[in-house]
Order: structure tokens, then C-alpha cells, then sequence
């Protein structure tokens, strides 16, 4: 700590607070979507939200999270990961850190370049229109699920070069329950533990077997993983087995956990808003008429991006990204102690009223006049950013509208319950997202 520093004020600190305001934490601590909002338009910009296992602060002004996210692997890392994202991803892009991390991500960022990802284009409109090919009018399906499983046949396809099958549904089965298990993890629950621990290990021998075959047959699939294979890091290198797994997990579960997610809050918004679902159909109908969604489509469906993009601010898929303070530094004016977990959560600054007009209200044609352009550069963060930006992001932002535009062709979507928002890895529907097909005519 410099002298400087150790003259700096600390931030307000959720400890230590006045009775009446204490019964108003405890109303919302066991929701951490209210929680975080509560703190962060109760006590400001930077707040100590520390407990007696945790020292952390939550920063919700987009010029303290720019600075953090562009000052990762100097002044900040990663840092801490829960045990059962570790023990699910590994050692992976998401977790690894400083020299390891830029390593691997020199390694992989030439397989997600623009134009390699357009080659899955056809990829994503055929799986997507094959989902939509087995449903019918009338009846009710848990939509959460259909997408989940289209979003890993694709990345799977696009992985691997596999199509689906017995193992392949095993495999997805397998990843849902470690998800769904993560939330009781965090809760000590016994038989959560081993739910996850099991589904882990089914997740890890399908990966390593691929690998294995891939390795004793390296053809060029034309793949996501025949580059990975092919790949060396400046000295000659390739990837090992370990951390090939490593990577396999977390491009699968990035690949197809976010944009079902996404799109799982897409369609519940756009029944809650017929006004809004009305002028995507109109959009799809005018551009498409009967024709099938194809990539070349999407620059032309306008609209359709903005739903996505709306849907990526109102419920972020990624509601929360942490670093850690690798040294003793300043966020607006406070003090920050090396070691300092900083939470910054899209779910807070997204719904910043002094960034969004009506913050709460879907609207996707808010994003049409240049609203990007004139927010401050991280009040709308849902890939993050900085050198750690999602690898993905361009995967995902072709996905998500392809798959949007083929089912809201076809069908309009009727929510029959409402969904109970589980915020884990990502912000996912509990229960599923249970809804009625209404065929368009």
C-alpha cells in the first residue's frame, strides 16, 4: 500500500448497519438478483459487500467496471472460482489465468475468427429447423429443454463433428444435471454434491474418449476440435489431453448453456409483449416470406438482432462476472485491498435507469438510434470485455437470432407458467420454461 492509498476512504460497508437497514438486507439475502440491486441503488457505485468467508466489493459504474476488465491480468486476475466451476471446467478459458490463459487463448482465438465461425451457419438453421419439424400445433412443450438440446447438438456439430445420438443425448443429459446441481452445491446439500460430482464424471470420460479417437484417426473434420488438435503456441506446442478436456468442457457449456438461456428469456418476453412479438413476425414475413433463415438473412432482420440484444440487457444470461484485486488499487475514490473479489453484475448496470430509459420495460427498438453509441462503454456488457471478452461472442450472436427467426416463423409461443429465475453459472429457468406451440398461419 502506497501513502497515498492508505489515505483513502473504504466504501460503504453492508457490516455493521443500522438496524433498520439490516431488516431491508435481510428481506432480499437469499435473492442475489435482488440483493445486488438493492445494495447497488441503496449505498452506491462501490459497496463493501463482504461476510466473514468473503471479502468482496460490488461495482456498478461502467467506468469502474471498464477499468477492471481492462486492467485484468495486470492490476486484477480472474480470480476466485467456485470448487464446482473448477471441477467442471477444469483449467479452461474461463478459469485459467494470467500466462496460462493467454497461452491457450492464442491457441483457440484463430477457430472463432468471423469467418470461420460462418461456416456453422447452415449448421445452426438445420438443427433449428429440424426442432421446430417434430412439433405441433397445440401442444405444450417445455421450451427451456428444446433449446438446450439444439444448442448442444449445434455446438457438438460444430465441436466435434457428431451428430446426435444415444450418447450424445446421454452427454446432454449428464451437463443439465451438473447445472442444475451447481445451485444446490453452493448450499451444502449431500445429495446435490454427489448428483454433480457423478454427472461431472460422465461429462469427462465422453470428452476424453472423443479426444482419444480423434487423436488415433487426425483427419480434418473441419471442425472445432481439428483445429484445436492442430494448434501450436509459439514454441511448437500443441495442447495435451488434460487440457484439450479442458477446453472441449468449457466451449461446450459456454457454446450452448448462454444461448438457450437467451433464448428461453427471449420468447417468455415476447409473450408478455404481443406488441413486440407482432413486429418480429411482420420482419420475418416481409425478408423471409416462406423461406428458411439462413445466415446471409441476418444482416436483412434488423429487428430480430434486436430482440436478442434487449433480451441480452433485460435478462442477461451472464448476470455476473468477478475479478480479483492482484494488488492494492482505487475504484471511485476508495480504497481496494489486494485479494478484493469485485463483482460486476450485467443484471444491476443493465437495469441502471441512469443509462435506460424504463429499464424494466422490454423494448428492443430503444437499441435502433444509436443507443450503443451514446451509452458509457460498459453500462451494456453481456459478453464482458477487456482481454477476457467471450471467445464467443460472434458464435453466439449469429446463433441466437438464426434459431430466434426459424421458430418465430413458424410458431407463436404462449408462456402457461411463470418462470422462477435461478441464478448459477447462468441465469437460467428452474423449472423450465412450459409453453403452449400456436402455429402460425
Amino acid at each position: 500500500m502506497n501513502p497515498t492509498q492508505s489515505r483513502l476512504p473504504t466504501p460503504p460497508s453492508l457490516k455493521n448497519l443500522p438496524p433498520e437497514q439490516q431488516r431491508e438486507i435481510a428481506m432480499v439475502q437469499n435473492n442475489v438478483l435482488a440483493l445486488f440491486t438493492h445494495v447497488a441503488h441503496r449505498y452506491g457505485d462501490v459497496v463493501d459487500i463482504s461476510n466473514e468467508n468473503w471479502q468482496a466489493y460490488l461495482l456498478s459504474n461502467p467506468e469502474h467496471i471498464e477499468f477492471v476488465h481492462v486492467q485484468t491480468g495486470r492490476i486484477f486476475d480472474k480470480g476466485y472460482n467456485e470448487p464446482a466451476t473448477q471441477a467442471l471446467l477444469g483449467n479452461g478459458l474461463v478459469t485459467s489465468e494470467r500466462e496460462f490463459w493467454l497461452r491457450q487463448r492464442r491457441m483457440i482465438q484463430p477457430a472463432f475468427h468471423r469467418e470461420r465461425i460462418a461456416l456453422y451457419g447452415k449448421v445452426m438453421a438445420d438443427y433449428a429447423l429440424r426442432m421446430v419439424g417434430i412439433w405441433r400445433d397445440g401442444e405444450t412443450r417445455d421450451l427451456h429443454a428444446d433449446l438446450m438440446a439444439v444448442t448442444l447438438e449445434i455446438i457438438l456439430k460444430s465441436l466435434f463433428d457428431t451428430e446426435v445420438g444415444r450418447e450424445t443425448q446421454g452427454f446432454g443429459h449428464s451437463m443439465d444435471r451438473a447445472l442444475g446441481g451447481i445451485a444446490g452445491m453452493f448450499g451444502g446439500n449431500p445429495d446435490a454434491q454427489n448428483q454433480f460430482g457423478q454427472a461431472v464424471g460422465e461429462i469427462n470420460a465422453f470428452t476424453a474418449r472423443v479426444i482419444a479417437e480423434r487423436r488415433q484417426n487426425p483427419v480434418d473434420h473441419g471442425d472445432l476440435l481439428s483445429m484445436l488438435l492442430a494448434t501450436q503456441d509459439e514454441e511448437g506446442v500443441g495442447m495435451s489431453d488434460a487440457q484439450l478436456l479442458d477446453e472441449c468442457k468449457t466451449l461446450i457449456m459456454a457454446g450452448h448453456e448462454t444461448t438457450s438461456n437467451t433464448l428461453s428469456w427471449a420468447f417468455c418476453l415476447l409473450s408478455q409483449r404481443p406488441g413486440v412479438e407482432a413486429k418480429l413476425h411482420a420482419e420475418l414475413d416481409r425478408v423471409l416470406g416462406r423461406r428458411t433463415p439462413a445466415m446471409d438473412d441476418l444482416r436483412a432482420l434488423e429487428y430480430t438482432n434486436l430482440v436478442v440484444k434487449e433480451t441480452m440487457r433485460l435478462m442477461p444470461a451472464v448476470w455476473s462476472v468477478g475479478r480479483k484485486a492482484a494488488q492494492d488499487t482505487e475504484i471511485g475514490g476508495f480504497f481496494v485491498p489486494q485479494g478484493t473479489d469485485l463483482q460486476m453484475s450485467q443484471w444491476v448496470t443493465h437495469r441502471d435507469p441512469r443509462w435506460f430509459e424504463n429499464p424494466e420495460e422490454f423494448r428492443p427498438e430503444r437499441w435502433a438510434d444509436g443507443l450503443e453509441k451514446r451509452l458509457p462503454k460498459y453500462a451494456y456488457f453481456p459478453f464482458g470485455g477487456g482481454p477476457r471478452i467471450c471467445i464467443g461472442n460472434n458464435f453466439a450472436l449469429m446463433e441466437a437470432p438464426l434459431i430466434l427467426a426459424t421458430v418465430a416463423q413458424k410458431y407463436r409461443l404462449r408462456v402457461l407458467e411463470e418462470p422462477v429465475l435461478e441464478p448459477s453459472i447462468t441465469l437460467r429457468p428452474k423449472h423450465g420454461l412450459k409453453v403452449q406451440l400456436e402455429q402460425r398461419r
